[in-house]
């Protein structure tokens, strides 16, 4: 009985064995493939970095007509000279310094290069155009490539009355990209 067992083992062990190599034979799998096409617009983007938190002017000492300029970075990621405009507006509503019910105009300039002490007039609430000089960083690596000039007459500080209080508007400078 004994050799009928090993006998039987040997065949059992035989056909699995078979199966084995049965299994493990390669077997072609059906494949496909599919395209697809990645895209992103990039439209062009300004940015202003530098420009002086506080223009301030000091005391009139009540002779002549006052100026200061700020030198900023005017930046585009085309990275050449381009067309953007710019607008100004103030928290006041027009371009005039402040002092209760008290006011002075001023003007404001911009010129598309640094250290400038004139440029083209911008209007109030009122976007102009300009050609701004080529930077290919945001900050313009680390200097500046327009000035923002700030004028006021001397007969308008003439005109205003004392005040302790500084007169003051805050400008707000927006400069886009003209498509």
């Amino acid at each position: 009985m004994l050799k009928v067992f090993e006998s039987s083992r040997a065949k059992l062990l035989g056909g699995v064995a078979g199966l084995a190599l049965i299994a493990v034979a390669p077997v072609a799998l059906a494949a496909t493939t599919a395209n697809t096409t990645i895209s992103i617009t990039i439209d062009e983007t300004v940015a202003i970095s530098n420009l002086a938190a506080t223009i301030g002017f000091g005391t009139w000492d009540g002779t002549g007509a006052e100026q200061m300029a700020d030198d900023l970075c005017v930046w585009s990621n085309d990275g050449s000279p381009g067309q953007c405009s710019i607008d100004l507006t103030t928290d006041n509503g027009s371009m005039v310094l402040q002092q209760g019910a008290e006011t002075i105009p001023f003007t404001v300039a911009w010129a598309n290069t640094s250290g400038q002490t004139t440029g083209t007039n911008v209007p109030y609430n009122s976007a102009t155009n300009f050609t701004m000089s080529a930077t290919t960083t945001p900050t313009c690596g680390g200097g500046d490539n327009s000035s923002i000039v700030i004028d006021i007459l001397e007969a308008d500080l003439a005109g205003a009355p004392a005040s302790a209080t500084a007169y003051d508007a805050v400008l707000t400078v927006t400069v886009a990209a003209v498509p």
